[in-house]
Parts: C-alpha cells; sequence; structure tokens
C-alpha cells in the first residue's frame, strides 16, 4: 500500500516491511473481509468525512487511526468512485502533521468552490497541560495533492463554548457558503453554531446558535448536518448524554435526526413547533452520519459503530466499516432511506424465494434479499445458520406488527462480569397495502435491513463461519412470503 505522506515517516526499514506483511495478512482474511462495505486496509475505521462530487467522482474519506500509538494519531483517509460501489484509495491522506492538528485531524466535510474540491475539519491538539483545543481548518485538494491553510479559519469557539468545538459540515446556500459545527456550552449542554464565510473563505462569522428544542439536549452534539430535502430542512446529529426520556436508544451514542422547516438564512431563528425526534438507524452500530447533495440527490453514509464489544477482525490488526450509501427522501413528513440503485450492479441471477416448497436454501455470504409477507400470522426467518447456529434471526408478527431481530448466535461474546453484549431490537412498523416488505443487505459481517421501502432502516454487525450460508423460513399461522434474492458478485 503506498501512500504520498508521512504515515511511517518515523519507522525504520524493517517496520515498514512489517507493515506491508501485516497489510497482506489483513487482505487475506477472506471470510472477515467484507465484499461491498468499505473497510480500511489496516488499523481503526471511524467517521466518514468530507463525503462530495468533484469533478465528475465521489469522494469520501473517513477517520482513520491506521496504527497503535501511544497517541493513537487520527488521520483521514481519501477513497474516490464513478459510481458510489467500486473504490479505490486515494493516494494522499490527511495527516495529523502541524501545530494545528498535533493529536488528530478529526472530522469534517468538503465541498466544491473554483475548480478545486475545498475540506474542512478539526484539528485536534493537546497542550502541555493535556488541556484540549480544537481548530477548524481549511484545505484544499487538487491533483498535485491537499494543501492546507497555514493558519486555521477558526481559531477557537465563540465565548462561553468549551473546546468541545468540532466536525465543521460545509453548505452552500442562496449564493453564500456556510458551515455547521458541533459544540458544547459551558454549562455542559449540547449545540450546534452556523457560522457564514466570507466570499474568499478566510473569515467564518457566527449566524445563528442552533438549538430548536424547548430544553437541553445531551452535554455533547457531535457530526451535524444541516440540509434542505424535499421542501423541509433536516437536522442530523449526535446528541451525546441524551436522555432515555428523550430519546430511546441502545447504542453507546445516539445518532439522531429531526424534521422541520426550511431554513430562511436571513438571522431568524430555525423554531420547531413540535420536534420529533428519532433515530437515523433502529439497528446496533451507526454513528456519526455524513450527507452529500449532489446531481439532484441526497445520499447518506454513516459509520457502523462505535461498538461495545470488541470485534474479531481487532485481534487481526482493523476494525470498523462504513454503511451502504442510502439516497434520503421525504414522504408525508417521514425520512426514507433506501440503497443506492447503483449497488443492483453488483447482482448476479435472481433466485425465487419459494416458501410453500423450499422452506429452506442456500444462500452466500454476501447476498441481498427482497421479502413481502401477507397476512396475519408469524414468520421466524434465520439467515447465514449452520447446524446448531441459526444465525442471524429475524421474527416477523404481522398480527401485532412487530419486528425482531436478534443476532445473538451470530456476536461476540464479552468476558465474564463485563456489560456491552447489544444482540437484540425490536420495532413497531406499518403495513402498506396490508403488506410488510424487507429488503436486506448482508456482507461477510454485517446486515443492513431496510423496512417498508427505507421508512425505518436497522443495521449492524455479524460475525460467524464462512460456511454458515443456510436461509430457513418458518411461517406459523395465515402468513404469504414471496420475493427473490441474489448473491452479490463484485
Amino acid at each position: 500500500m503506498v501512500l504520498d505522506n508521512h504515515l511511517l515517516r518515523d519507522l525504520t526499514v524493517t517496520e515498514k516491511e512489517q507493515w506491508d506483511e501485516k497489510v497482506k495478512q489483513i487482505a487475506a482474511q477472506h471470510s472477515l473481509r467484507q465484499v461491498f462495505h468499505i473497510e480500511a486496509p489496516i488499523g481503526f475505521l471511524g467517521d466518514p468525512n468530507g463525503f462530495s462530487f468533484f469533478q465528475g467522482e465521489w469522494y469520501l474519506f473517513h477517520q482513520w487511526i491506521p496504527r497503535k500509538t501511544k497517541k493513537k494519531m487520527v488521520y483521514w483517509r481519501g477513497l474516490t468512485s464513478k459510481d458510489l460501489v467500486h473504490w479505490k484509495s486515494l493516494p494522499m491522506t490527511i495527516d495529523p502533521d502541524t501545530k494545528f492538528d498535533s493529536h488528530g485531524a478529526y472530522s469534517g466535510s468538503a465541498w466544491v468552490n473554483q475548480g478545486q474540491l475545498e475540506i474542512f475539519y478539526t484539528g485536534n491538539v493537546r497542550n502541555q497541560e493535556n488541556e484540549r483545543e480544537a481548530y477548524q481548518i481549511r484545505a484544499t485538494m487538487d491533483e498535485n495533492g491537499i494543501k492546507k491553510e497555514t493558519t486555521p479559519a477558526i481559531m477557537q469557539p465563540p465565548a462561553g463554548y468549551t473546546m468541545n468545538f468540532r466536525d465543521p459540515k460545509v453548505w452552500q446556500y442562496a449564493g453564500k457558503t456556510y458551515a455547521i459545527i458541533g459544540t458544547q456550552t459551558k454549562d455542559k449542554a449540547g449545540r450546534a453554531i452556523i457560522y457564514e464565510a466570507s466570499t474568499d473563505l478566510k473569515t467564518w462569522q457566527v449566524k445563528e446558535v442552533l438549538q430548536p428544542f424547548d430544553h437541553d439536549l445531551g452535554y455533547m452534539w457531535e457530526c451535524p448536518n444541516f440540509f434542505e430535502l424535499d421542501g423541509s430542512q433536516v437536522l442530523i446529529f449526535c446528541p451525546q448524554g441524551t436522555t432515555q426520556k428523550d430519546l430511546e436508544y441502545h447504542t453507546l451514542f445516539p445518532n439522531a435526526f429531526v424534521i422541520g422547516p426550511k431554513w430562511s438564512g436571513d438571522g431568524s431563528e430555525w423554531e420547531l413547533k413540535q420536534p420529533k425526534l428519532a433515530l437515523v438507524d433502529e439497528g446496533f452500530e451507526c454513528y456519526a452520519s455524513q450527507i452529500v447533495q449532489a446531481a439532484g440527490r441526497t445520499i447518506i453514509i454513516s459509520w457502523m459503530g462505535p461498538s461495545k464489544t470488541p470485534l474479531p477482525t481487532e485481534e487481526f490488526g482493523w476494525s470498523g466499516c462504513l454503511s451502504l450509501p442510502r439516497e434520503l427522501s421525504i414522504k408525508d413528513g417521514k425520512l426514507y432511506q433506501k440503497p443506492i440503485q447503483e449497488l443492483t450492479s453488483l447482482f448476479g441471477t435472481a433466485q425465487i424465494i419459494d416458501v410453500e416448497h423450499s422452506p429452506s436454501f442456500q444462500a452466500s455470504s454476501a447476498s441481498q434479499f427482497k421479502v413481502a409477507f401477507k397476512g396475519n400470522g408469524q414468520v421466524l426467518w434465520n439467515i447465514r445458520a449452520e447446524k446448531d447456529n441459526p444465525g442471524l434471526v429475524i421474527k416477523v408478527d404481522l398480527k401485532n406488527q412487530i419486528l425482531e431481530v436478534d443476532r445473538q448466535a451470530v456476536f461476540p461474546q464479552v468476558a465474564e462480569g463485563k456489560d456491552g453484549r447489544d444482540t437484540q431490537r425490536r420495532l413497531h412498523f406499518e403495513l402498506t397495502d396490508g403488506i410488510l416488505e424487507l429488503e436486506i443487505w448482508i456482507d461477510h459481517t454485517s446486515f443492513e435491513i431496510f423496512v417498508n421501502q427505507g421508512r425505518s432502516v436497522l443495521s449492524g454487525r455479524l460475525f460467524t463461519t464462512e460456511t454458515a450460508q443456510n436461509c430457513n423460513f418458518k411461517v406459523d399461522g395465515n402468513v404469504t412470503v414471496t420475493g427473490e434474492w441474489h448473491e452479490i458478485v463484485k
């Protein structure tokens, strides 16, 4: 793996050879390396960053800790794609190599400006007293590489806010450039601050403090996105410390959204009359979502983490993956997410699901299923099962309109006496014309379930053997099951 940066600058020749050998060993872990989800070649993968469309190609970066060091240095690793499906690594990264990002190039965004890709991210610094400092740094990317501005665009948070001030997401509206940044007040309350940029992007002034709820929500907001969609305005953010009263969630931190009226940009406060906070994904691992708006589309991608439980890949030298790209829309005031259409290019030959005559069959460990359920009974569906292992268990109760997902048999155990094994989810659904439709994407170590055309989404990680390929349906009562599945071929 060749990188045009200083990633390996402090390694000896022998250590570099060991690095290359480790990358090769990881690539050979076929049963754990995924087929169509983005993973790092080595090290820890985190938040998606810099999701953008530039010169006819999609660009996507992600947080990356390539090596275990005392400081756990965070880089940006970059990828590019013509179709959002087949990705290739960029030869350059963003390194934590200046006095303004010496302890990590934290999350941020990218956008196109005057023929080049502009990047805006948070530089994390620990001073001599080990106190956090946060700088919002501009950089530009062209065919020659990535160049950072020598002075941060925003040197410090406004008065009344702590140094928990990060993750700028930039957008353009009515000919102006704005950034929304997650932050924390000195009273330990989460907020997001909107900045407006000067024409030359060198000066950024506070435009508005965003807190559209009637009470404080958590102690820190991370990874905000603020965008117009189908005539409404959507705020996606990660309100750390939110109470279960405000939002029921079972992950380490919530990844949430709220829909409101279109933002005016005229300085008036963005108000929500009856805000309804909801999860972006009701599954097990989903955080730090980032959207891109290009070619008339709004596409979201998320980090499938953090996990409460250590994952098996960590002992081999890598961890983390990103979700599938999903296209967003709003229908009847509700947020829908559907897998992007381009993913169908991965389909092999369609296989009909005939539960009446063949309730059990084998499906590959990288597959897509699309199944409709009609009636008033129950269905037990096992995916990636084998012998005495039930695999991923999906229970459909049409009468009570309840969907249950249980990954207990395909998720790592934890040490005795420790908490953190998160294996079950339950959600209510509404029938559409008397039908429940599930679209399920299975990769070697992950799954994503889209309920009723993406009205709800539930995703997570799973870990089982390469030979676990049984798919079993058991119907109880009056239920008609129809559908098809595709092997994923890449």
